[in-house]
């Protein structure tokens, strides 16, 4: 869906941060918890309420690509 760069800076440190934005689709299984998270759910985009660093950015940008005529599934009638 998108590749973003985060060049450093005073603000976010001295490192680059490349972040690579996926398109999946969920094919079954149940989503489990790693040792880095204490929750873990799907909801939509308009209902998250916190962001961490630049996530909201990648996220609109994926979900706007993923809304673009092309990539939605043929609809037959």
């Amino acid at each position: 869906m998108g590749l973003f760069t985060r060049m450093p800076s005073a603000e976010h440190g001295p490192h680059t941060l490349v972040a690579v934005v996926h398109l999946c689709d969920v094919v079954g299984g149940e989503l489990t918890l790693s040792h880095e998270g204490t929750d873990l759910r799907y909801w939509p985009i308009e209902k998250m309420e916190a962001w961490h660093a630049d996530h909201e950015r990648y996220a609109r940008a994926a979900h706007a690509a993923w809304r673009s005529e092309d990539l939605l599934p043929a609809v037959s009638d």
